[in-house]
């Protein structure tokens, strides 16, 4: 079974993670009715014109990688959603294809508004999902996707408790929400200190996690996000906004009262709440608990996705 996991080259970020996370647990798959392996994934960098198009942050999976689809290829193509729309494209008529509905939002920025559901034209694509969020978004168009989900790396998942000392910072990601989160920012003043995760390394993001309190995303959402379940992981309590997948209680699984609307009104009780995260900080990290244990849970339930999608592929292709 041949697959091509398309993904843009050269660009590290928590989706192409994904592809590469998937590619890795594809080709982990073992036909027990033939007692052999019998999937061969690789990843497909689309577009890609430079010399070494893989991305040195995800080398440790291991994948194979090719810059043009082979001649005569019959397999499955897995496209992102960014690039959901190619679905129609004539090189791709003796093969299956599948959307990986990484995130919502992102698809309607990649593409115009006359062609926003050109992804529907081709009846007998397979979609894929990561989170609950997206499965919503393609159920509204009477599609029943694979959910396969994520996981975050492993680097993160190292016990948060031996810690020595914590500090009442406040992190977010600029690249986030900014607008709504520069007024937050501005409304609390000098009541704690926001420090932004930007122009750091992976392991002085997670040392940073690791000596900080609180983790905020006024984000839209557009899929799972990864942040704030790696800060989560490295001790740190989580506000949001309600906006995408944090609109639900799956994707983002945390207490209701941490999640606000994302208007001015509710500035005093975000500010309200991020000081009494900072100064109660022993007694408010026990409330994500429950997020943690699910965080922890989901490399092994990814695992079992794509087990499962595998063993239906084996009947389709």
């Amino acid at each position: 079974m041949d697959i091509l996991i398309v993904s843009p080259g050269n660009y590290a970020t928590g989706g192409v993670e994904l592809l590469h996370q998937l590619c890795f647990e594809m080709n982990k798959q073992f036909d027990p009715s033939r007692q052999q392996k019998d999937v061969n994934a690789k990843m497909w960098y689309w577009e890609c014109k430079t010399m070494f198009p893989q991305p040195k942050e995800y080398k440790q999976y291991g994948c194979q990688y090719v810059t043009k689809m082979p001649d005569d290829f019959k397999g499955l193509v897995i496209l992102p959603e960014i690039w959901a729309n190619q679905v129609t494209d004539p090189a791709f008529k003796d093969c299956k294809v599948s959307v990986f509905w990484e995130s919502v939002d992102n698809y309607f920025q990649f593409c115009k508004p006359k062609d926003y559901f050109k992804f529907l034209e081709r009846k007998d694509t397979i979609h894929l999902c990561q989170s609950l969020y997206a499965e919503q978004f393609c159920s509204d168009f009477g599609v029943l996707p694979w959910f396969i989900g994520d996981y975050i790396n492993d680097d993160f998942m190292q016990p948060f408790e031996e810690v020595d000392k914590r500090y009442q910072w406040v992190l977010y990601n600029p690249k986030k929400g900014m607008d709504f989160t520069k007024k937050l920012i501005e409304f609390v003043g000098d009541s704690v200190a926001f420090v932004p995760i930007q122009n750091m390394s992976r392991e002085e993001v997670i040392n940073t996690m690791r000596h900080s309190m609180c983790y905020i995303d006024f984000g839209n959402h557009p899929g799972k996000e990864r942040i704030p379940r790696e800060a989560a992981m490295c001790g740190c309590c989580i506000i949001t906004g309600r906006n995408g997948s944090a609109g639900n209680n799956s994707d983002v699984d945390i207490p209701k009262y941490y999640k606000f609307t994302r208007w001015e009104q509710s500035l005093p009780e975000i500010r309200d709440m991020i000081i009494s995260t900072v100064y109660n900080y022993p007694q408010r990290t026990n409330d994500f608990n429950h997020y943690r244990r699910v965080i922890a849970h989901e490399h092994e339930a990814f695992e079992d996705n794509v087990r499962e999608f595998i063993d239906w592929l084996r009947s389709e292709i």
